[in-house]
């Protein structure tokens, strides 16, 4: 007969009941995780391979002007010389980053909160949608997660008085800013509520050990500061929003919680989130009352609550000032940084639940909802926008340029300026080309030419044609980001000079076919 251990205790040592559970999150967290080394590589994930890189010249200028901070690019550059750049080789350093995070975060929050919160809390964290699809994609995403929990329990040792502590703050904390600006969030949190503490207790000493950290990650991240400040034109992105209280509604009932995979569609987000705060709201408010009674339980709510109250304060603040090109600060990614301690709080809501049914229940029902969110972001939802970007098909796309050619060769041709290079097909890219000559590395006689959507319009293909000495030209675009043959006046022009076919669709990825007509059309 099945009984429930002890969930308060935080004093004893984990069971063998307890150490099986971990043993099961671990298992189907890496089944969940699977699918996701398979995926097509996109345009982030490409920018960590070798084939289309940056040019070696201009690399060390393109990392330290990114938007991302420069450290996690380093990484990849000297990890992909080892692995090589196969889709599972460059996913797997954030993949390791998340387990990693959710490894600190349960044996810290076994400790202090009991042995089952922890291993749900690395359960709920591993679990979630959100965490999986961003673990599962070369972006710095989750190794700033890591960073910032590995940030706050340090800082709650460094609270517990741990002088030993210093040096390894200190190591995480610059490697952690290096990584991504996100990262703050994480050293203002934790920091605002150990000086909080530490001012009313009196406690001078911690305060000063935790003043010498912070002056060692200041004074290392300063450099960094001034060169973005000088190119701080690199940094601006279209794609944020204004973070309101709809898009916090929707953050916590929705992103956070099943990562917006349960019913993707846009215009029923605001519905989908209600249902989920139904189940968010009285497990944070349960988790608050427990942790609000410990030193550590506040530094977790600080954690969770400070960053995304932060958010709000500016963006409110850049509205009034009624600048609308900066006042769109807001992207769910950019507060994934919380994600483990809005994991926590869940965790920490349900074992705070009695009676003991009703704790196993609400932890039952948190649990199939993420694995049964995270199955159908990789079945049903595979290519449709759940907690990001939908995933274009690039190597669908490119399968089938060879295929359509192989099986129609039309005119053959050369490079543009290289008439010694010949080619069997030109293929205009929206957005750039990096992906496609992955997937063509191998493939001999296919010119890939970028295009930015502001500027690619019907008469430029007859001169894309004519530079190459060809009569067919091949359009790869992704609808998420431009649906530039589903403009009314573009595809009119086109159909008067060209014959054209869509020849495969996969997801929001369309390959067009464009052949030249012998006459153009009136």
């Amino acid at each position: 007969m099945y009984t429930r251990p002890a969930m308060d205790d935080a004093t004893k040592r984990p069971d063998a009941q307890v150490r099986r559970a971990a043993w099961a999150v671990a298992l189907i967290s890496l089944l969940l995780h699977l699918p996701g080394f398979f995926e097509p590589l996109w345009i982030d994930d490409t920018l960590r391979t070798f084939s289309t890189f940056v040019a070696p010249e201009r690399w060390w200028t393109w990392v330290l002007r990114d938007v991302h901070n420069p450290l996690y690019n380093v990484f990849m550059r000297g990890w992909i010389h080892v692995a090589g750049d196969s889709p599972l080789a460059i996913r797997l350093p954030t993949v390791v980053c998340a387990h990693l995070a959710a490894l600190v975060l349960g044996l810290w929050a076994g400790r202090r909160f009991g042995a089952w919160t922890g291993v749900l809390a690395a359960a709920f964290f591993l679990f979630n949608p959100a965490q999986i699809l961003h673990a599962t994609m070369a972006k710095n995403g989750l190794v700033t997660v890591c960073f910032g929990v590995m940030w706050v329990v340090l800082a709650d040792r460094l609270r517990e008085g741990a002088r030993k502590t210093m040096p390894a703050a200190c190591a995480v904390g610059v490697l952690g800013v290096y990584t991504d600006w996100a990262f703050m969030y994480a050293v203002g949190a934790a920091s605002c509520m150990v000086i909080a503490e530490g001012a009313i207790h009196r406690r001078w000493a911690v305060l000063r050990r935790l003043g010498v950290v912070l002056g060692v990650v200041a004074a290392a991240a300063l450099p960094l500061v001034l060169y973005k400040i000088e190119h701080i034109d690199h940094l601006y992105r279209e794609y944020p929003r204004h973070f309101t209280l709809t898009e916090l509604w929707r953050l916590l009932g929705n992103w956070m919680l099943w990562g917006n995979a349960m019913l993707p569609a846009p215009a029923h987000r605001v519905l989908i989130a209600s249902i989920g705060m139904g189940l968010v709201v009285p497990l944070l408010a349960a988790a608050g009352w427990r942790f609000a009674r410990t030193a550590s339980g506040r530094l977790a709510l600080g954690a969770l609550w400070l960053p995304i109250v932060v958010t709000l304060a500016i963006s409110a603040v850049l509205v009034m000032r009624g600048d609308a090109s900066q006042t769109m600060i807001f992207q769910e990614r950019n507060l994934l940084i919380v994600l483990p301690w809005f994991a926590l709080g869940l965790a920490r809501g349900v074992t705070a639940l009695k009676p003991a049914w009703l704790s196993l229940a609400a932890g039952g029902v948190v649990l199939s909802v993420l694995v049964t969110a995270a199955v159908l972001q990789w079945t049903i939802y595979r290519r449709e926008a759940t907690s990001y970007w939908p995933r274009p098909d690039f190597r669908a796309m490119v399968r089938a340029v060879v295929e359509d050619i192989e099986s129609d060769p039309g005119t053959s041709g050369h490079a543009a300026g290289d008439p010694s290079r010949p080619i069997r097909a030109a293929v205009v890219c929206l957005p750039p080309r990096a992906t496609l000559r992955y997937y063509l590395r191998g493939v001999e006689g296919i010119d890939v030419i970028p295009a930015q959507k502001w500027k690619l319009y019907p008469y430029d293909f007859p001169r894309f044609a004519d530079e190459r000495g060809i009569g067919r030209v091949y359009l790869v675009q992704s609808t998420a980001h431009v649906d530039w043959m589903g403009n009314p006046d573009h595809r009119e022009r086109m159909d008067r000079r060209w014959e054209v076919r869509l020849v495969r669709k996969a997801g929001v990825m369309e390959l067009w076919r464009m052949d030249r007509r012998p006459r153009p059309l009136p």
